[in-house]
C-alpha cells in the first residue's frame, strides 16, 4: 500500500474530535484506493504520517469496524475488509428496505426549499464532471444524503449512510464505467422531478430499480477486481 506517499499530510485540527478527523482520513484512503481490500492498516505508520498519537487512530478504526469497512484480528491488527458478493447483495437489499421506508417520509415532508437545495447540488455536480472519481462519489453521496434528510429521521439517515460506507469501495468500481456519469446525471434529474411531483410510487420504483441494477452489475466488477 502507498500510505507512505502521504508524507507531510499531517492532521490539521478543526472543530471535530481528533478521532473523527482520523476516521474521515482513513475513509478517504479507502475511497481513493490508496488502501485496498485486504490491505493492513498500519497504526504506527499512520501515527508517524499524521503526526499524532496512536490512540485516536485506534478509536477511528473501532468506529470503522462498526460500519463493516474494516475488520481486525488478534495480534494481526486491522485491515480493509473483503466482502463477498453475497454480502454486497445483502447490503443492497437492506438499502432497498430502508430507503423505500424513507421515501414515505420524504414525500410527506418535502418543501420547495428542499427541492431548490437538490437542484443546486445537482448543478454543482454537473459543473464538476471532469473531477476525479472520488470527488464525483462524494458529490453523489451529498445529493442522496440531502434527499434522505428530507425524511427528518436522523437515525434512519445514519443507518443508510453506514450502508453507503460499507459499499463505498464497490461504488467506486461502478464509477469507473464509461456510462456512469451520464447515467448518474439522468438518474438525479429523474429523482428531482419525481420529488417535485410528490409522486411516492414513482420515487419508490426509481429507487428500487436503480439499486437493483447497481447490485446486479457489482458482482462482475468485484470478481474482476479480486482476480486482477
Amino acid at each position: 500500500m502507498a500510505i507512505k506517499d502521504l508524507a507531510g499530510d499531517e492532521i490539521r485540527l478543526n472543530h471535530q474530535p481528533l478521532s473523527e478527523i482520523v476516521y474521515d482520513k482513513i475513509l478517504d484512503l479507502i475511497f481513493s484506493g490508496t488502501l485496498k481490500v485486504d490491505d493492513k492498516i498500519n497504526v504506527d505508520e499512520l501515527s508517524r504520517i499524521f503526526k499524532i498519537s496512536k490512540t485516536p487512530i485506534r478509536e477511528a478504526l473501532k468506529s470503522l469496524e462498526k460500519t463493516g469497512l474494516v475488520a481486525s484480528t488478534p495480534y494481526a491488527g486491522s485491515y480493509v475488509k473483503r466482502l463477498s458478493v453475497e454480502e454486497i447483495q445483502e447490503l443492497y437489499e437492506i438499502r432497498i428496505l430502508l430507503e423505500t421506508y424513507a421515501i414515505k417520509k420524504i414525500i410527506q415532508n418535502v418543501t420547495d426549499e428542499d427541492i431548490a437545495d437538490l437542484e443546486q447540488i445537482q448543478s454543482d455536480i454537473e459543473k464538476r464532471l471532469e473531477s476525479p472519481q472520488i470527488k464525483i462519489y462524494k458529490l453523489n453521496r451529498k445529493f442522496h444524503d440531502r434527499i434522505y434528510s428530507i425524511s427528518k429521521m436522523p437515525k434512519l439517515c445514519e443507518m443508510i449512510g453506514q450502508l453507503w460506507d460499507n459499499l463505498c469501495f464497490f461504488r467506486l468500481l461502478l464509477a469507473g464505467n464509461e456510462d456512469y456519469l451520464q447515467t448518474m446525471v439522468a438518474e438525479h434529474h429523474e429523482y428531482i422531478k419525481t420529488i417535485k411531483d410528490r409522486d411516492e410510487a414513482k420515487l419508490t420504483y426509481l429507487t428500487v430499480s436503480n439499486l437493483r441494477r447497481h447490485a446486479e452489475r457489482i458482482p462482475d466488477l468485484v470478481e474482476q477486481y479480486y482476480n486482477s
